[in-house]
C-alpha cells in the first residue's frame, strides 16, 4: 500500500509534536522538522513508537534549508500528501516590552512576520510540485483567532492583542485564502486551523489547552475527505470568523 507523506513544521514540541504523532498513528510517513537537530532526532525517536517518524531539519527562516528538505523528500517518496506550516514565534523578543501597534518595533514586525507569514509562504510555494503529485494533497496552516478582524475589533477582549503576532497570522490567513482559490481545481485543500490558546512557550503558558488538544483541529483538516472544505478557518468546534 502507498503510504501518505506529511511534513510538519517546528514540530520538536507542543502542538506540532502531537500533530506528528497523530498522523504516525493513522499510518502516515511523518517528517518531523526542526531547526535544531539534536531537539528533532530526540523528537523523532521518541515517537517512532507510534509509527514511521524520521527527524528533518527545517528552518523556515533558512531558503536553503527548506530547499534541502523538499528535495530529500522528493528523493524519498516523490510525492507529498500533507503539509502543515505549524512553525511560529509569538514574539522575537524574550522580554515583555509594548508591542502595541504604536510602540512595536519594525525590527520585531520583521522577524515575527518571518517566521510565520514569509516562511510558511515560501515552505509551500516549494513543497507545491510534490503536493501536486499526491492524489489528495492538504495544506493546513496554524494560524490563531488572534489573527481574525473579529478578535481585533472587539473592545470587550481583554487578551493581549500584540502588533506583530496578530497581523502576521492576519497575512497567514490571507495567504490561506489566496492559496486555495488558485488550487481549487487541483483536488489540493489549503486550510487554517486555530489550535486554541495551548499552554505553551509561544504564549508563555497562559494556555488552558494542551498540545494534544490544539493538534485536533490540525489533524481534521489534514485528513479531510474529497468534500471536505477550501480557503476556510476553522477551529474544532466549527468555521472560525475572519
Amino acid at each position: 500500500m502507498d503510504k501518505k507523506v506529511a511534513l510538519v513544521s517546528g514540530a520538536n514540541k507542543s502542538i506540532g509534536f502531537e500533530v506528528v504523532r497523530e498522523l504516525a498513528k493513522l499510518g502516515m510517513i511523518v517528517y518531523l522538522g526542526s531547526r535544531d537537530e539534536a531537539n528533532g532526532t530526540k523528537g523523532a525517536e521518541e515517537l517512532k513508537v507510534d509509527g514511521d517518524v524520521r527527524f528533518i531539519q527545517l528552518d523556515v527562516l533558512d531558503e536553503n534549508s527548506m530547499v534541502l528538505a523538499i528535495k530529500k523528500i522528493e528523493q524519498e517518496h516523490g510525492k507529498l500528501d500533507v503539509l502543515i506550516n505549524n512553525a511560529g514565534i509569538a514574539s522575537a523578543s524574550s522580554d515583555f516590552k509594548d508591542f502595541s501597534a504604536s510602540m512595536v518595533s519594525i525590527d520585531e514586525v520583521k522577524a515575527v512576520f518571518s517566521t510565520n507569514f514569509l516562511g510558511s509562504v515560501r515552505l509551500t510555494q516549494l513543497a507545491l510540485p510534490l503536493l501536486r503529485n499526491s492524489k489528495s494533497g492538504r495544506i493546513v496552516n496554524t494560524s490563531s483567532q488572534a489573527g481574525s478582524f473579529e478578535f481585533m475589533t472587539d473592545v470587550e477582549n481583554k487578551y493581549p492583542k500584540p502588533f506583530a503576532y496578530c497581523t502576521s497570522k492576519l497575512a497567514l490567513n490571507g495567504a490561506t485564502v489566496l492559496f486555495a482559490d488558485e488550487l481549487r481545481d487541483t483536488g489540493i485543500k489549503v486550510n487554517a486551523a486555530h489550535p486554541g490558546l495551548v499552554s505553551s512557550a509561544l504564549s508563555n503558558y497562559m494556555g488552558n489547552r494542551t498540545g494534544q488538544d490544539g493538534a485536533k483541529i490540525i489533524i481534521q483538516l489534514a485528513t479531510l475527505d474529497g468534500d471536505g472544505p477550501t480557503g476556510g478557518f476553522f477551529d474544532e468546534n466549527g468555521v472560525v470568523p475572519w
